[in-house]
């Protein structure tokens, strides 16, 4: 981990050292290992270092490479070192053991533009060639790095690793975006661009970034295949691949590091990653691996102690644990929002800022866990459809029986099952508007475009901008076609940026090992009943792990949600002032939020609202809190 910034000038009207050195102050939490800084008339770098891996211990200055002049900054783990390397001789200048940043070098001066294409892990990075002129920029497959950056035509370019480097900068633009508000009031996560920022842009995963002679593009440099499928002769074949693609890809996570931190609920995939973290640690005990996680006192239903602590017993972790406080859900808006530089919309993230804090404490600085296992290996409805449009009835009954069984505690009948999630969606209609089909009143429970000022709702588009999005999702035809939509999709690269931007303020360097470029691309080639069976979601996950879960994991269906907890803390805690702060602050949300609508909303909460409410009342004093901030900034 560590932090990169940059700033290219179209004049001297700015000095650009101080204005690196501010930039690199602001992101000193990320750097505690130093800071390096490059300057060649207009343009400048700075890298700050964090040393998470032995081999990047003596790296404290840029890659550079003297035949060619070129330089490159990185905030950046590659995990396919082992392939990379015996490629790369004869680019590395280094002969020991090379850094990140050097392998990342290498691989430029022997691919080019196309190197992004040959890494696999987490990085951002940016680079001079100053033969074209050329300053280039890439950013990891699925985002785990952020990289934020703006242009000027009349100024420059800048980018930094957080939103707070750029707002250093004099000539950036601080005008509110007035979609990404609308997109975050209705819970929209779809963009990848867009921060709250008129003029701060993110560069988007899987894409890489050129400038030359004051043109600026960006291009996709890969992309899941929905048209990949994979062929094996039996179950057997498709268990040992899956073993081993996961299996390395944790090891990749833990190599290096003298101590890994394991973010542990009682569900499959972070338990998946436990066990085979705990595997791959071996007789030598080596990294030392603890596990964390949340304790719901006020939920027995989110209690996950026999879970997690049959998995910690399994796999002889020692295990900490970290009590769900209600009262910080509003009480740490402040700190989260200067960690995260925009408003928040995931009512969970101040919890999430609490176990940062406690890993924080120790001495570990890298983290593994399991998040978005469940879209990696795929849990979407779209099977069921799929056999309801080949009129595969017996497996779409059998399938749908199973579901309701070990996912939904017969909570849900196989024949509400059969409909809603299999042959209603298979009738739909791609040419239906969403307004004509639907009507806004029962899209209420995903997005409610009331919220919004009619002002802001016309500006927008919002209307057609919400027929886009059900058009496109509804175009998603094959299980596969969807699975590659949802890896990458922006709620999984903003997920990922906040979880990083979070850890980072802690010291941490988060790692995610579902999200591994090889082991995306074998899962979406995956048969269909490699990933569900029976009614058995991640079915592969199940049957490739039985000898390394408990049994009480491998076979544990439906899993609790926060969602439940979260709407009652709210409620039993927070309700009374909640109405009064959005209440008193409503002259604050105008131009952004319909005022009767929000009064609405705030009055069937108070009364007995759901976790929409709930989501949408937090959401609106959020966004206050950061109006707030960003005036007084």
């Amino acid at each position: 981990m560590g932090a990169i910034a940059g700033i290219q000038l179209n004049s001297r009207q700015h000095v650009l050292t101080s204005a690196l050195q501010s930039v690199a102050a602001k992101l000193k939490h990320r750097a505690p290992d130093g800071w390096d800084f490059w300057q060649q008339k207009e343009l400048g770098f700075a890298q700050g270092f964090h040393c998470t891996s032995h081999w990047n211990q003596n790296q404290r200055s840029m890659a550079r490479d003297c035949a060619s002049g070129v330089v490159l900054s990185a905030d950046a783990t590659v995990y396919n070192r082992a392939e990379l390397l015996p490629q790369l001789r004869g680019f590395l200048a280094s002969q020991g053991e090379p850094s990140d940043v050097e392998v990342i070098l290498a691989s430029w001066m022997k691919w080019g533009a196309a190197c992004s294409q040959h890494l696999s892990g987490d990085f951002s990075f940016s680079l001079w060639e100053p033969n074209s002129e050329l300053l280039y920029c890439a950013r990891d497959h699925f985002g785990a790095r952020p990289f934020y950056y703006s242009f000027s035509p009349a100024h420059g370019f800048a980018f930094a690793s957080e939103i707070k480097g750029l707002l250093c900068v004099p000539w950036v633009d601080r005008t509110i975006d007035d979609l990404w508000i609308a997109d975050y009031l209705m819970g929209i996560e779809s963009d990848r661009e867009r921060t709250v920022y008129a003029g701060i842009r993110r560069l988007p995963p899987a894409s890489r970034l050129s400038l030359s002679n004051g043109v600026l593009s960006i291009e996709s440099y890969w992309s899941p295949d929905p048209t990949s499928e994979l062929r094996l002769e039996g179950d057997r074949e498709y268990e040992d691949m899956f073993r081993d693609k996961f299996d390395q890809s944790v090891r990749a996570r833990l190599d290096g590091c003298p101590g890994v931190g394991i973010l542990l609920s009682g569900g499959l995939d972070s338990s998946a990653v436990a066990v085979t973290a705990a595997k791959a640690q071996g007789a030598h005990a080596s990294p030392r691996l603890e596990s964390f996680s949340f304790l719901y006192h006020d939920s027995p239903d989110g209690d996950e102690r026999t879970w997690s602590r049959a998995v910690t017993r399994k796999a002889n972790l020692e295990s900490n644990t970290i009590d769900a406080d209600p009262h910080a859900l509003f009480s740490r808006c402040n700190d989260l929002l200067a960690i995260l530089d925009q408003p928040y919309n995931n009512p969970m993230y101040p919890l999430g800022l609490a176990i940062w804090e406690r890993i924080g404490s120790s001495d570990l600085i890298v983290t593994i866990d399991g998040v978005d296992g469940d879209s990696v290996i795929s849990y979407n409805n779209r099977f069921l459809a799929e056999l309801a449009s080949s009129f595969q009835w017996w497996s779409l009954f059998k399938e749908s029986v199973g579901l309701s069984h070990w996912m939904f505690d017969d909570q849900i009948s196989a024949l509400s099952i059969m409909w809603t999630r299999g042959i209603r969606p298979s009738l739909m209609k791609k040419e239906v508007s969403i307004r004509t089909k639907l009507g806004f009143q029962k899209m209420r429970s995903r997005f409610c475009p009331d919220i919004l000022d009619r002002g802001l709702l016309l500006r927008t588009g919002m209307l057609d901008r919400l027929d886009a999005i059900a058009e496109e999702e509804r175009s998603l035809l094959s299980h596969r076609a969807f699975q590659c939509f949802e890896v990458s999709h922006g709620v999984m690269s903003s997920s990922l940026e906040s979880i990083n931007l979070m850890a980072a303020q802690n010291g941490i360097e988060a790692r995610h090992p579902f999200f591994d470029r090889d082991l995306v691309e074998f899962c979406i080639s995956l048969p269909r009943d490699q990933k569900i069976r029976n009614g058995w979601t991640r079915s592969i996950v199940r049957r490739s792990l039985s000898n390394d879960l408990p049994h009480q994991i491998l076979w544990r269906g439906g899993k609790w949600g926060p969602e439940e907890w979260i709407t009652t803390m709210i409620r039993e805690h927070h309700a009374e002032w909640l109405q009064q702060f959005i209440k008193g602050s409503l002259s604050e949300l105008e131009g952004f939020v319909d005022i009767n609508s929000a009064r609405t909303s705030l009055e069937r909460f108070s009364a007995n609202g759901n976790y929409e409410d709930a989501f949408l009342c937090s959401s609106l004093a959020i966004l206050v809190f950061w109006l707030r901030r960003s005036a007084l900034a």
